[in-house]
């Protein structure tokens, strides 16, 4: 990292970002070169899930090539500049991992993570019970991560 003021060494810090963000990015890289999707996430247990379907370009991408970039940013704000036009500058944080993406294949865990990611996601609950069809036709991807970084710009 070019800025190492702005690294972020505190690995809570980091995980609580992944646990509380709602939207990450995947990066993918295929025969047409890289590609960058946003889904819904879960960091669970040092890894990171996702469902998809199991057609599609992110799918067709992970499966000739598994390793992924994934990526989140909150808290974002646009500094404005005071005569000095180079001066605007932004506040954020955020992650990237690196990590090689595998199929969750067990019914049992699919469960588990689908209902975590419900959890997260709908709190008070009222979703109902998973059916062996709907787990059947779903992907739950996990990234196993293999590297993680944060950065902050904090208001100053």
């Amino acid at each position: 990292m070019r800025r190492s003021d702005k690294k972020l060494d505190n690995r809570e810090a980091v995980e609580s970002l992944l646990e509380e963000e709602k939207v990450g990015r995947i990066g993918t890289c295929g025969p047409d070169g890289p590609m960058i999707k946003p889904v819904n996430f879960l960091y669970l247990n040092g890894d990171i899930y996702f469902h998809s379907s199991y057609e599609g370009e992110k799918m067709e991408h992970i499966k000739a090539d598994p390793r992924v970039v994934f990526e989140i940013e909150c808290d974002c704000r646009y500094l404005p500049a005071k005569d000095d036009p180079c001066g605007a500058s932004f506040a954020y944080s955020c992650v990237i991992v690196r990590g090689k993406a595998e199929l969750v294949e067990t019914s049992s865990e699919k469960i588990e993570i689908l209902g975590a990611l419900m959890n997260k996601y709908q709190p008070d609950g009222g979703y109902g019970q998973f059916n062996e069809k709907m787990v059947e036709k779903t992907a739950v991807v996990k990234i196993v991560v293999e590297s993680i970084s944060g950065k902050t710009s904090p208001v100053k």
